[in-house]
């Protein structure tokens, strides 16, 4: 069975992620932090022992307003819509790796 799920582009985290004096020096926080999906770093394989990575990135100045997206696999780099990067394709052999957030100011 394959658990399949779906990328949220905007997350809230309760508490702040690693000690509070390191997130921001004297500084209370009242709200919730917000932090901005920026990155997806996918594997393609059946195995941890093989395969291949490949990555998404948010760079708004690389593309037009509806396409800010980049896919990098190996030397090729493109411009891609949202929906392909947070709809599921239908290949079991891709998962993402490691999600990159920032901090939504």
């Amino acid at each position: 069975m394959v658990r399949q799920y779906r990328l949220s582009y905007v997350i809230s985290i309760a508490d702040p992620v690693g000690p509070p004096e390191l997130m921001a020096p004297g500084r209370k926080n009242t709200t919730t932090p917000k932090y901005r999906l920026f990155a997806i770093v996918y594997h393609h394989g059946q195995s941890a022992t093989g395969g291949h990575y490949t990555l998404d990135i948010h760079h708004p100045v690389a593309g037009h307003q509806h396409e800010p997206w980049l896919r990098v696999d190996d030397d090729l780099v493109r411009r891609v819509r949202p929906d392909a990067v947070f709809e599921h394709d239908g290949r079991d052999d891709k998962v993402a790796y490691l999600l990159f957030y920032r901090p939504v100011r």
